[in-house]
């Protein structure tokens, strides 16, 4: 597997959360210390190791290159009812909605994963769980266009 490491400077705005569940497997979170606002760049990744094959903590930045290593970035849990984005763009974490104080960050993996590392079963908990996350390519367009893509998702949906 080919890697290189790009370094900037570490994630930014980390006084601005906390992870939590560090005892419990699997279980950790990021946790906003503040109120956010919808719209709202939440943190910008400065910092990241580039891969060619997804990994069970990369995230997709374009058809072909993962992003790994992200600081705690790493910590973003998946929901199917998501609370904010990871634009791979602008390399930013971005607020689809307000997030209050004490809620947990989570973004909806399908958006920048054509086809996963490790597929898992959800238990997101919302009305609209998919229960099976296995990326983007397992997923009907008409679901997709639920949800807010990146380009490289959007592109490999319009394909197939």
């Amino acid at each position: 597997m080919d890697s290189h490491f790009i370094s900037k400077e570490s994630f930014s705005s980390l006084e601005r959360f906390e992870i939590a569940g560090m005892d419990v497997p699997y279980g950790a979170s990021i946790v906003s210390r503040v109120s956010l606002i919808s719209g709202e760049v939440v943190a910008q990744v400065h910092e990241f190791e580039v891969l060619d094959t997804p990994s069970w903590t990369s995230v997709q930045i374009d058809v072909k290159r993962h992003a790994d290593n992200i600081g705690f970035g790493a910590y973003l849990n998946h929901s199917c009812s998501p609370n904010v984005f990871f634009d791979v763009e602008l390399m930013a974490v971005i607020a689809l909605r307000d997030i209050a104080k004490g809620e947990a960050l989570t973004f909806f993996y399908p958006s920048t994963e054509w086809e996963m590392a490790q597929a898992f079963d959800c238990w997101c908990g919302s009305l609209n769980c998919l229960k099976k996350i296995a990326g983007a390519a397992q997923i009907s367009a008409d679901v997709l266009k639920q949800y807010r893509l990146s380009p490289h998702i959007t592109e490999l949906a319009r394909l197939r």
